[in-house]
């Protein structure tokens, strides 16, 4: 959901249109493709799944130790994630688990994400003053 709406800008009194976006996405499903024949769409959508789950763990790592290169483009996830995770939002992540035995694995699994995800520390900043500051910097150099 995107929403787009005018604010007046206190220095320059000038009308700025502000967007906001909220993404839900559910990463769940990955863990039944096990349960399946390894022949059937199930178990291929669950691949996919897997691969991007993959990206997306690479993205955060990379977060999470301070590097300069995030690879969002190695996954579709990833990319439509990018705004989440890149420091121009905030991002909030729910991570369901159960308390049955049988889940476990899927439950370790998890909080360990939800664990690596709560370690990216950035600071939020509007994209609009981030391409002010491209605009001033290109313009005084």
């Amino acid at each position: 959901v995107v929403v787009e709406y005018p604010v007046r800008d206190a220095a320059t009194m000038n009308i700025v249109n502000r967007v906001g976006k909220l993404s839900l996405i559910d990463l769940a499903g990955s863990e039944r493709a096990l349960a399946t024949d390894q022949r059937t769409l199930r178990s291929l959508e669950g691949a996919n799944i897997n691969r991007s789950l993959l990206a997306l763990s690479s993205c955060i790592n990379a977060l999470v130790e301070g590097k300069k290169h995030i690879p969002y483009r190695n996954s579709k996830l990833t990319q439509l994630l990018k705004d989440s995770l890149g420091g121009t939002c905030n991002t909030v992540m729910i991570a369901n688990i159960s308390p049955s035995s049988l889940s476990f694995g899927e439950t370790q699994n998890t909080v360990h994400w939800a664990d690596r995800a709560k370690e990216i520390r950035l600071k939020v900043e509007s994209s609009y003053n981030n391409k002010l500051t491209f605009y001033l910097r290109n313009v005084k150099g």
